[in-house]
Order: C-alpha cells, then structure tokens, then sequence
C-alpha cells in the first residue's frame, strides 16, 4: 500500500525532477491545506461512462438502494490539471478494455494514490455467475494498479473504499463476514443477508476495514446498507450514510462512528427528508464530504431517479441535527445559522424538472479558498412537450409557457466537470452528449485527520465481555426525555407514604421507596430484540413469500434477546450480544411495550460499554443539537437527567445499605458493580433473562415506613405444549453469542415465536376443570352460530379464506370482520345498497348503477393489532379487566370469565408476539414458511 505519510514536497519535487508528464499532478515544491494553490497545478481523476441505457435504448433508472448496478463502458481518468484541454489518460482500459465499470473513487492523503472500485464484464452472461466489485488501487508515481480485495472464504461486492489515517481502508461490502460467522453459530447457515426491503437484487452492505496485511474486518451491523464512508479531519471518526428501512421508517441519514465500529452514533438528517425542492418527495443524504469549515457537502436526492444526480447541500451537523426549514422554502442561496442550506440555487418547475440542473458529484479543494469540483448537466428539455424526437434546448432558452406546459419533458442531462470559484462556474471537462462524468477527486496533498486506534481492552474495551462476545447497555433513566422528567403517561401518586402531599417529577423522587412503591413507577422492565437476517434465497432455491410475515412486513422477522428490570431510578445495565443489529422496549410490570417503537438499530462491540443519559422526544420545531437529539445521536450534556448516587455510601435515600453506591452512580450501575463481585455467579444482575424476574432489592422497611415490594417471576411455565415442536416454550434457541463456537460463560437465548407453534394452541388449551365448555375455540367456532354470540370471532386452525397460508383465527383476530346475522338458518352479511363508484349507468336511464357492499356502520373492528399489546386493548383489555387505553370503557365480559382464563404466562407470550409486530413467523428456516 505504501507510506502515506510521505513528505508531499520532497516526493513533488522528485517527480518534477524526473519530468513525468501525468506524474507532475501538483507544483514542484509540494503544497499543504490551506496554501494558495493554484487550480492549474492540481490534477483531477475522475469516472467517465455512457450514459446507462437498456435494450430499448431508454435511460435506466438509477436507484441508491442497489449500489452495485452495473453500467458497462465506464473508466477511470486522470487529467493532469483541473483546466479545459489538459493531458488525460485513461487509467483503467488496461483492465476493463472499455467493457467493465469503475466507481466510487478516493485519493490518499498524500495525493500520490487512487483507490476505487472496479467490476469486469460478465463473460457468460447466461449462467447464474455475476463478476464481483473488488477494490483496486492506482500508484500515480509508477502507473501501476494493484487489485486490493478478490474473492476469499466471504466473498463479495466490495465499493466505496476511503483511506483512513493510518493506511488501512475502509469500505462497504456485502461479504458480511462477521454477521456470516454469527448465523452460521446460530445454525442458520453461511449466507450473505437481503436488505430490509427484501429485494433479492440487494445484499445488504455493511462497512468493513482492509487492514495492511490484507485481512478483512466487518466493522458495521445495520440490516440495510452503510454506504459512502468518509474520515472526518477534525477528529478521525466515520462520517457515512445509512439506510435505515426499520418498521415505518425508510430513509438515508448521516451518521458517524469510530474505525473499529465503536460508538455509533446518528449525525444528521432523521427528520429531514422532506426538505428538498419537492415538499412532497424524500430526500436522501448521499455521498458527504468534509469541507474547510467542517459544514458537510453532501448530494440530496430521491432514492430513484430516471437522470440521476440531485442538489448539493452544506449541512451544519455540528450544531444542527435536523433542519426545520426546507430548501424550497429558502430564500438565497446561503443562509447561516441553519442546518442545511443549498450551495447552488436550483427550483423544480411544475413538472419537477431541476430548472438549475442535475448534479452529479462534487470534490471540495480543501484548499481555503472554498472553491470545489462539480459535475453538473444544465436542464434540457424537448422543444415541443411530449415529443422526444423534437430539438433538445436548454431550461435558460425555453419560454415560459415551455416551461409550465403540464407535458414538458425533460430531456437526458450532458453532464460535464465545472470549477466553481466565488460563484463563477468554469468547465474543466467538457460535456459530452450520451456522458456522464462522475466520482470526481483532487490528487494534492491534504492534512491527515487525527488517527483513531482500534479500542482494545483497558481503553473502553472490557477483556472479559470481549472474549464473550458481548457489550453492555447502560442507560442513565428510561425517564429522561430530552432532559425532561416524563413518565410514559402514568398517573403518579400525590401524597407519599406518610401521607405528605408531594409531586413525582425528578428521577430521585421516583425512586425513592418512601414516595412510590414499584407499581407506580411505570417502566418495569426493559425488552432487547434482535434482527432476524434474512437470505436472498431459502435452500429449497425459493424465495419467502410476504404472507410468512403475517398482517405487516414493516418489521420484518424478530427474536427477543432477554429481559432486565429498570431500577427505581429509571436505569438499565445489561449485557447484550454484540455484533448483531438490536433494539429494545420499555415495558410495564406485566411486559407490555408503553414506549414507541424504537425504529432505529444500534450495536455494540465484543466488550463495548454503550451509554444512553434517556429517550428523546424527537421534537422537529427545533433542530439545535441542545434541545432535539434524535435515536442514537450524540448526546454530551454537561448535565445528565440522572444525577446518580449523591454520596458514596448509602447513596439512595431510604434504601438498603447492602447496596453500597459510588457517587454519581445510577441504581443499575451499583447494583451491576456488586453483582460482578459475586464470584459464584457473577454480574447475574446484568444477565438477560427470558423471564420477566422482579425483586425490591432496595427497599428499607423500617426507613421508607412499608413493607417491600413483592417479588415475582412471569415464565413460560403455563404456555401451552406446542403441538409441533413439543416445547411449552418459546424459547426455543439458545446460542454462543461469539462466531468462531469457542466456548464461553456468557450465552444467549433467542425467544422465536411463531403463530402457528406458539400462539394458537394458546385458543386449543383445556381451561375450565370439568367444564365441557372449555377452551377458547368453543365458543369461538365457526360450528353452528356461536360466534355470533362470541364478539363473532372465529379461532379455528382452518385455513383462511382471506389468506390460504395463514389459519383462520390469525385474520379473524388482525383483520376487520364483516358483521352477520342469523337468516333463518344461513349466516348473511348485514349490507348497504349504494350507487357504484365511481359511478356507471349502464342502461343510460340517468339512474346510476348500485351495488350492495357490506354495511361498513356494522363492521366488527380487530380484536389485536400488529402496533402492539396496548395498541391491542380490546383482547388485553377484556384478558386483564384493566382500562389500558385509559377510556373509562370496559368491553362487556359476563361474568368476568375472560379475564381469569388466560395464565399470566399466556399474557406474557401473546405481548411479546404483538409487540414485534405479530409476524405469523419470526423464523425464515421454518419448514412452514410459505415461499416460491
């Protein structure tokens, strides 16, 4: 690879020495950032292919969500100085001959070095065997290119390599090669992940680090693709942008991370998708890159584009982690003190044509001079609207009424490379029709950023969890909400256990045993689920099908890791799997999720301590780094919520002395602390369990004036015996959370639950002692009428006439019924007769045509619903007797019989099922999953 680090001024002046023409790419004597370098003295490298056309000739559509698309004749050039008419030479035809593809393209530190990503030619492209994109680089001193990744034991796509500090590279691939070792100790298999979206075109990619010996390292988890990563100068760490396509959310957001994949963290963009020219259309942030003042140039546009390219945007993530005005709403150009603003003025005309234009790529000279590279087409559009075969003309010629006819098209973009300085636009390269130039670099010496040496124990890495394969998850208070008190909308007590009026509003009084007993406070335990990966093709060669996720595929397949009380004081300390894309749930004491669905994954690495100060409120009328930190942003407040322990000592008013605090330590950080010293079992206090285990540990009888907290466990004891994996448990996988099957102390139990296994013999279960009438499915049958008189809710395990892979009482309990009656011994619908619409009169008599539909006043509503338990209040409410949506309304229950049916077990079960999403399975290698 060669040093880097190289003195740019001495290896210049050797060159110039030597006479090299395509080498003398900056003045002789050498130049550093900042320096008043002159845009003749810089040479330029740049990608140059036709513009991607299929068989039909029409232009393909390009789409960010499949980063290896294939677009045959591009190459990569280099031009020995950024002016009109300079010396270029094609770097890659040596390799390509014209037919292969070249992107994503970077230049080392020291200006001396390419690296980039290159595809060949399908040689067959008959058979199933599609070339790879590996990385290459390119020495400019000896003209020669080194192939930097190949095919290997995880083999793959490899693409948008940057140079880190110190050599190494990192890029995004789709080998997967750490996540491939996780299913394979899963026995799931050796395979390389779709996307959330399922699209068998598109493994997901995540980020990986070349070391200097060649060895590759997986170094990001999300189920989507992390893309474009670039090294922030300021301080060493990963800016790059991720797709996140988790349950409602789908969209590309900047984030930021260490180079060995610590501390992950969101940096712009969560809410900020609708501030592009299109009020009415996403954007996606793309492509960032650092300039001077450290504002980030990033490429906003649409995931798919019929041209390609979109505006570009300085975005100030420093400061800002949203924007709350958007672009089309701006006046000018520049607008400072604001989180995003637009570098180049662009407008979309009624039709949505770019009147200023499509860009393509950009490259900042770092030079001081705020000056950069653009590859830009002006607008084009058809002279005569809707005629393809008329004059292309540009936008600045068209008239008006052109421009404004509802049918104007656009016409393909003729990109070329402009230097833009103080707003003067100057070619470079000159357009060229049916081209496209694109992945623009400088080659000039720049500053190296800060290197950021991988976390090794002793250094935010504990040597044990590592070895376990684990992390910890150490949240300050479930409470805080942005800073603020909030207390998932409980209704808290108003006088303390004396009797003493007093208000819960900080996490200190919560927790204080004197104030509340445990089932005032609302958050009671906390739920950690993981992803379940999903392959591109099952064994059997078919793909699953939609129906294998149930009533909505948004959150795709889950499992759930464990459980772990929320302390007193609203805090959590607890080992969870590293390595695996996880999220998690705040739940009340029966576990039933009371907070949102937390839409975002995080990760940990092998002995990496993740801290949380709380929740945020993701309020979007500020963007402002100090009140609006979205999931998973940098949160540095001066200032935390949870203040912790006020002495060391007894540190918690009115609890026990047994748990001796640290000063500053939250209750779960104590109690994680003692627990590690147990040497029989230790930290068991930070362990997940797959019960829901709680027991007042902290409570002083005689201080606090009550008895303590009674302890209980809600197990899988009572679940019934699936009839088809003999298990009365759901958990039914349990696995070493490290890849390479050493044998560890720490292991983890994966909580599958599928309906068919786990859910329905739940309605099939005898109830009742002596009772003939006793199981659910009795009365809720289909058999005769009784479902008329059973809230007409049919729980047979028939087929469904609405979806023949699910049972009926799967849709009757997640779809909205039909209301019927007995007529005279036939069930009938009760329907409306309305006029057809839209509205047909058939016989031409002016009388519209009618229709008779179901009678939508007399449609009987779901029951459960794939929101989640408490989103599920007629069944849980009708199960526990509790007003849960808090309505004053009770469904009607003679007799009060449904609410002792069912076990505290069964309850258990049924919540966790609803809140990941009441997938109708949570295992893709089920012999029962549905595929084609």
């Amino acid at each position: 690879m060669g040093n880097h680090h190289t003195n740019p001024a001495s290896t210049a002046f050797k060159l110039c020495s030597l006479g090299l023409a395509f080498l003398g790419l900056t003045a002789c004597g050498g130049g550093t950032e900042g320096s008043d370098v002159g845009i003749e003295d810089i040479g330029i490298a740049y990608v140059k292919r036709p513009t991607p056309r299929d068989n039909m000739g029409n232009i393909v559509r390009n789409d960010i969500r499949t980063p290896v698309t294939f677009n045959a004749g591009g190459d990569l050039y280099l031009q020995t100085r950024a002016t009109a008419n300079s010396p270029v030479k094609n770097i890659t035809d040596r390799i390509t001959h014209g037919r292969g593809d070249v992107k994503d393209v970077n230049v080392s530190y020291d200006g001396y070095k390419l690296v980039f990503s290159l595809r060949l030619e399908d040689p067959n492209p008959n058979d199933d065997v599609i070339p790879n994109w590996y990385l290459y680089e390119y020495d400019i001193h000896s003209d020669t290119i080194t192939q930097l990744t190949s095919a290997g034991t995880d083999n793959g796509d490899d693409i948008s390599p940057a140079y880190l500090p110190d050599g190494r590279i990192i890029f995004s691939s789709d080998r997967q090669t750490v996540s491939k070792g996780i299913r394979i100790n899963e026995g799931r298999g050796n395979f390389a992940a779709v996307t959330e979206s399922r699209n068998p075109n598109s493994l997901a990619f995540e980020l990986h680090v070349r070391d200097m010996d060649g060895t590759i390292r997986q170094v990001s988890f999300n189920e989507s693709h992390d893309l474009d990563p670039t090294v922030l100068k300021e301080n060493g760490r990963i800016l790059f942008s991720r797709w996140n396509d988790m349950g409602a959310r789908n969209n590309i957001s900047l984030y930021t991370m260490n180079p060995d994949g610590t501390d992950v963290q969101m940096y712009y963009g969560a809410h900020s998708h609708r501030t592009g020219q299109d009020p009415n259309s996403d954007i996606q942030f793309t492509k960032p890159r650092e300039m001077e003042d450290g504002h980030i140039l990033t490429i906003i546009r649409p995931f798919a584009t019929n041209f390609g390219g979109g505006d570009m945007v300085l975005v100030d993530g420093k400061n800002f982690a949203d924007n709350t005005q958007p672009i089309w709403a701006q006046q000018g150009s520049i607008v400072t003190g604001t989180a995003q603003r637009i570098l180049k003025q662009n407008t979309l005309n009624s039709a949505g044509i770019p009147l200023g234009g499509r860009y393509n790529a950009v490259f900042p000279m770092l030079d001081g001079s705020n000056r950069y590279l653009m590859s830009w087409s002006q607008c084009r559009i058809y002279s005569i609207a809707g005629n393809t075969n008329s004059p292309i003309i540009p936008c600045t010629l068209a008239s008006a009424s052109q421009l404004s006819d509802p049918n104007v098209t656009e016409a393909p973009p003729i990109y070329g490379i402009y230097l833009v300085d103080a707003g003067t636009q100057v070619p470079i390269v000159k357009p060229e029709t049916d081209t496209v130039f694109s992945e623009i670099v400088m080659t000039f010496p720049q500053a190296t950023p800060p290197i950021i040496y991988d976390k090794v124990p002793g250094d935010g890495i504990n040597q044990a969890d590592a070895e376990n394969g684990v992390g910890i998850l150490d949240i300050r208070s479930v409470y805080d909400f942005d800073n603020s008190f909030a207390a998932y909308g409980a209704t808290l007590p108003v006088t303390d256990n004396d009797g003493n009026p007093i208000t819960i509003d900080t996490p200190e009084e919560m927790a204080n045993p004197k104030n509340t007993i445990a089932d005032d406070r609302p958050a009671r335990f906390i739920r950690i689920t993981k992803s379940v990966s999903l392959p591109e093709r099952l064994t059997n060669g078919n793909r699953i099908l939609n129906s294998a996720f149930g009533r909505s595929t948004q959150q795709g397949m889950r499992e759930i890791v464990g459980y772990a009380p929320i302390e007193p004081d609203g805090s959590v300390k607890i080992k969870v799997p590293a390595n695996v894309p996880l999220t998690l749930g705040i739940l009340d004491k029966d576990g039933r999720r009371i907070s949102n669905r937390h839409q975002s994954w995080f990760q940990v690495k092998p002995g990496e301590t993740l801290k949380c100060v709380g929740c945020h409120v993701h309020d979007t009328t500020t963007a402002n780094l100090a009140n609006n930190k979205p999931h998973g942003g940098r949160d540095d407040r001066a200032t935390t919520f949870n203040q912790g322990a006020p002495t060391t000592g007894v540190g918690f008013p009115y609890s026990l002395d047994t748990l001796w605090a640290e000063v500053g330590e939250t209750m779960a950080e104590t109690r994680a602390r003692q627990s590690c010293l147990d040497t029989s079992n230790p930290c068991a206090a930070m362990k997940p369990s797959t019960d829901l285990v709680y027991s007042d540990v902290w409570t002083d009888d005689v201080a606090a004036n009550r008895s303590s907290d009674t302890g209980f466990t809600i197990d899988y004891t009572d679940v019934p015996v699936s009839p088809i994996s003999g298990t009365s448990q759901a958990a039914t996988a349990c696995a070493n959370t490290t890849y390479d099957n050493s044998l560890t102390s720490f292991t983890y139990c994966r909580i599958v639950i599928n309906y068919e296994e786990h859910i329905q013999p739940i309605w099939e279960k005898d109830r009742i002692s002596g009772a003939s009438n006793n199981k659910c499915i009795t009365c809720h049958t289909a058999t005769g009428f009784k479902h008329l008189t059973a809230g007409q809710l049919d729980l047979d395990a028939t087929i469904s006439d609405i979806q023949n892979d699910h049972l009926t009482s799967y849709e009757e309990l997640l779809n909205v019924d039909t209301a019927q009656f007995d007529n005279g011994g036939t069930l009938s619908d009760f329907t409306i007769t309305r006029d057809i619409v839209p509205t047909i009169d058939a016989n031409n008599d002016g009388i519209p045509d009618q229709e008779t539909v179901p009678d939508p006043a007399k449609q009987i509503q779901p029951s459960m619903s794939t929101a989640g338990a408490l989103a599920s209040n007629t069944f849980m409410e009708l199960m526990t007797g509790q007003d849960l949506n808090k309505d004053g309304i009770q469904p009607t229950d003679t007799g009060n019989l449904h609410r002792t049916l069912l076990t505290a077990s069964e309850l258990k079960l049924i919540s966790e099922w609803l809140d990941m999403g009441a997938q109708y399975y949570n295992n893709p290698l089920d012999p029962g999953v549905p595929s084609n």
